[in-house]
């Protein structure tokens, strides 16, 4: 009897073998790329920031108080007839931040009212087209002295 062996492919090595030395680069790569994210144990994707505008035409010093929701990785006070930039950061395709500003007499420092908005953007996907959308949503003031506007990614105060 004639013993004939069929050799399908130029590989010498079983496909089990070929299998467990791919998974062990693959091991590898991930453990060598892995220790660049973020420490952070609920970060689940790659974290982007996003910038706000807050224009103060106002003759009022508005002062950061304090956040309510989300997280601000850029935060500065806006004395009277200037501009803030607010940056949020974020994980996913919405991201917002609440955030507080004291409204205060720029000549006594006495605090006049507070100014709370939210910071929100989001995602849009469209055929053939992916926006990154912004807007000041959910505006307020315990102050009547003054009035905003809102336009895209900024928020204009002003005296009412």
């Amino acid at each position: 009897m004639n013993n004939l062996t069929l050799k399908i492919s130029r590989w010498d090595v079983s496909n089990r073998a070929v299998i467990l030395i791919l998974f062990i680069l693959l091991v590898i790569v991930i453990r060598l790329c892995g220790n660049e994210r973020n420490s952070d144990e609920n970060d689940a994707g790659v974290r982007a920031e996003y910038s706000f505008n807050l224009v103060n035409n106002s003759e009022y010093r508005l002062e950061y108080d304090h956040i309510v929701s989300g997280t601000l990785t850029e935060i500065n006070d806006a004395p009277p007839s200037s501009s803030a930039r607010l940056t949020i950061q974020g994980t996913t395709f919405n991201v917002s931040a609440t955030v507080v500003y004291n409204v205060m007499n720029p000549i006594t420092g006495s605090l006049i009212g507070q100014l709370q908005f939210t910071l929100y953007t989001w995602l849009y996907v469209a055929p053939e087209t992916v926006l990154r959308l912004y807007r000041v949503r959910d505006v307020s003031s315990s102050s009547t002295a003054i009035g905003w506007d809102t336009d895209s990614n900024t928020i204009t105060v002003m005296n009412s």
